[in-house]
């Protein structure tokens, strides 16, 4: 029987890093909830498939689960991966292959929260370490396959200092090219998209807003104005496009649930958590937004 790990109390609403913004097949998987209460000793895992989505995981929805049943929520995450891996395989268009990469990434987070939830200690730490270089390759291929968005590199760079900062040995798969050459470049797309309107905008302002806690994980002496700035941006746009919002604010907590949790001196994330407690108190907490795209 598995028991509840003492990391599970932190964790909270881990859903996609970045909620996807296409549509079709390029559409996620599956929204995965984890929502592990402080001392329940439960996990409430939820899927809601697309409508007519062929990559769907059916009846697993809504779904509250023991903590002994987490191994077959781990499958069922494993089968939807296997499912975009074929569906990858055959695929030809740049764009397309760049999508089911980040896919892959989200799911390979999600595997690897699971994994911590599911095998206390030395065992669930391996598991999550091995699936998070996974998710951080992922989304590098992303990246080179669609080096015109900074969605994918941003989620490389934060993956890749935050297992830096854990104090994991991991390759740097962007070879010599310097950490802040990468960051000012994702900081240059996300400003030129800034400029388009509409929904669009808001993600700009919320990928900047994690990439300013991705510079102060970087180097603790970081300048704030990006961060004050998105964080004004995205309340002002909150009225028309929460979406953004809402996922800005989950992610920068994730910092502080899942990834400072699992640090052996919580305290190189100290730098970062003051931001984040920012953006904790400033950004409103809203209810997952509905999307009808």
């Amino acid at each position: 029987t598995m028991r509840h790990p003492r990391l599970a109390g932190a964790y909270r609403r881990a859903r996609p890093h970045h909620p996807d913004r296409s549509a079709g097949v390029d559409r996620p998987t599956s929204h995965v909830r984890e929502a592990i209460g402080r001392g329940t000793g439960h996990v409430a895992v939820g899927v809601a498939p697309v409508e007519g989505e062929c990559l769907a995981v059916e009846g697993f929805h809504d779904l509250l689960v023991d903590l002994d049943r987490l191994e077959e929520a781990l499958e069922k995450l494993n089968r939807a991966r296997a499912q975009l891996l074929e569906l990858l395989n055959g695929a030809t268009d740049k764009i397309q292959i760049a999508r089911m990469h980040r896919r892959l990434g989200s799911t390979d987070q999600h595997v690897a929260q699971l994994q911590l939830a599911a095998y206390p200690g030395a065992e669930g730490q391996k598991q999550a370490r091995d699936t998070l270089l996974s998710a951080r390759l992922r989304f590098w291929e992303a990246y080179q396959q669609n080096p015109t968005k900074q969605w994918a590199l941003l989620m490389y760079l934060s993956l890749h200092l935050v297992l830096k900062k854990l104090g994991w040995s991991v390759a740097d798969l962007h070879g010599s090219a310097p950490i802040t050459e990468l960051i000012e470049k994702v900081r240059l797309l996300a400003k030129g998209q800034c400029f388009s309107g509409g929904e669009d905008e808001a993600w700009a302002y919320a990928d900047l807003l994690e990439l300013a806690i991705v510079q102060r994980l970087h180097f603790a002496g970081s300048d704030a104005a990006d961060l004050e700035t998105s964080i004004a941006k995205l309340t002002t746009l909150q009225g028309r496009y929460p979406y953004p919002m809402f996922a800005a604010r989950r992610q920068a907590l994730r910092y502080r649930d899942i990834y400072a949790a699992l640090a052996v001196e919580p305290k190189v994330f100290a730098p970062v958590l003051e931001w984040v407690k920012l953006v904790e108190d400033r950004l409103p907490f809203i209810e997952r937004p509905k999307r009808d795209y």
